[in-house]
């Protein structure tokens, strides 16, 4: 059996896991290169009848929607 199996994690946490403790260990400017690289960018999109409306940047919503709750 997998270490990370019998450790109780998925692939997919160990593999993220793994990422984060690479990208620390890295040294300047490795590592600013790789945070930059870090981030992700997602879009929504929702579809009525068969046509698409207008595109929602996720990270722009969440911000909108954190600063409308204080």
């Amino acid at each position: 059996m997998s270490s990370w199996r019998s450790a109780g994690f998925s692939y997919l946490r160990y593999s993220n896991t793994c990422a984060i403790l690479t990208r620390r260990a890295l040294k300047e400017p490795f590592r600013a290169k790789a945070a930059e690289r870090d981030s992700v960018n997602m879009k929504v999109e929702q579809w009525i009848l068969g046509k698409g409306q207008d595109k929602v940047d996720v990270k722009r919503a969440n911000e909108i929607a954190g600063s409308a709750g204080h």
